[in-house]
């Protein structure tokens, strides 16, 4: 199973002559593909997963079009917007529009949107909006049938369950991100006999997060048997931890406690430091993770964000009413539960250094 970082992307835009509302849309990188999911505003599929170059911005590899920039600057790029734009898909496939019962001006708008096979295969693949109708699914069998090599080679993915959020004001990090995560910014991934050969190589790395298998990591060796075996119970820990992590973080959420933006930067911390380094968190760690947020916000010179985060992680580990009533405060019982997996962990690997073989 990959876990596939995401990021949610807000931005205003007009609903009617008169009236704008916050749109807000998921981004995710699957093998080099960026996909957002779609809210449905402009393309009337909501919760379909649709490829998509990032946010067009200056820098952007599509501002050299005067075009481009005057029709479709601060608008995710979509693969229309491509100087090959012609949609990548064979004749049998074009006939398959027919499976949807959508007037053709928009069944042209949704297959424009793929922008390629392999577009259409990842959505299918992440599934929802599109293909959960009756007409998504008769499609998906045909997909299925005609392309069962992907459907096989691909492996399972999910969703981290705790987003990053990027506002409008801040929409070139969209595109850092993207770049971070191995998306591509120039092209949409139209070679399906490539891609589905790269997804081999991701199954066979099934268990290591989406966000280390950058290109640039592609070539690395893979880890042996007794290396493999090494890194399990970490890798097994860090997920349980990160767990209760994402609990904590939805009942806050859930109640509007802004404690949860301070247990969110945790998250985000340890997925992008912690989980692809293996490095196994315990209660100290866990401390050292709030210094080293800490000392990010000061590099970074938001001093708001950082006396934010103090108040709040300071609520969250005094847990001061509980303290009075002589109970342990909340975050005092999860860093008990984050102990007690660690230190399972550093006790089983310990007996394992110490433990050989009996000679017969």
């Amino acid at each position: 199973m990959l876990t596939l970082p995401t990021v949610t992307f807000k931005s205003k835009e007009e609903t009617d002559k008169e009236k704008s509302a916050e749109i807000a849309r998921q981004f995710v990188v699957v093998n080099g593909m960026c996909l957002y999911k779609s809210s449905g505003h402009n393309s009337g599929e909501a919760s379909t997963w649709f490829p998509n170059l990032g946010v067009i911005t200056q820098g952007h590899p599509l501002s050299v079009s005067a075009y481009v920039m005057r029709n479709y600057e601060n608008m995710v790029a979509k693969p229309f917007l491509l100087l090959d734009a012609v949609p990548k898909f064979p004749p049998e496939m074009l006939e398959m529009q027919r499976c949807f019962n959508y007037d053709s001006k928009k069944t042209k708008d949704v297959w424009d949107r793929f922008g390629s096979v392999a577009g259409m295969l990842v959505s299918s693949k992440l599934g929802g909006g599109l293909w959960d109708t009756p007409a998504g699914k008769e499609f998906k069998s045909y997909l299925e049938k005609n392309h069962g090599e992907f459907y096989q080679n691909f492996p399972a993915m999910q969703l981290s369950g705790i987003p990053r959020e990027i506002s409008q004001e801040n929409q070139a990090q969209l595109n850092d991100w993207i770049a971070k995560n191995g998306g591509k910014l120039d092209d949409i991934h139209k070679d399906l006999k490539t891609f589905i050969s790269e997804a081999k190589t991701l199954k066979r790395s099934s268990g290591i997060s989406f966000s280390s298998q950058h290109p640039a990591s592609r070539s690395k060796p893979e880890a042996t048997p007794s290396q493999a075996q090494a890194l399990d119970p970490i890798t097994e820990a860090n997920k349980k931890i990160l767990e209760l992590l994402e609990g904590r973080y939805k009942k806050l959420n859930d109640k509007h406690d802004r404690r949860s933006e301070a247990i969110a930067l945790i998250i985000e911390k340890i997925k992008n430091d912690y989980i692809p380094a293996n490095k196994l968190i315990d209660r100290k760690e866990l401390e050292s993770i709030e210094n080293k947020i800490r000392a990010d916000l000061v590099t970074k010179g938001d001093m708001q964000k950082l006396e934010h985060f103090d108040k709040e992680i300071s609520r969250e580990t005094t847990g001061s009413v509980k303290k009075l009533l002589g109970k342990n405060s909340e975050h005092e019982v999860l860093k008990e539960k984050i102990d007690k997996i660690a230190n399972g962990v550093q006790e089983s690997i310990r007996e394992k250094r110490t433990i050989s073989p009996r000679r017969a």
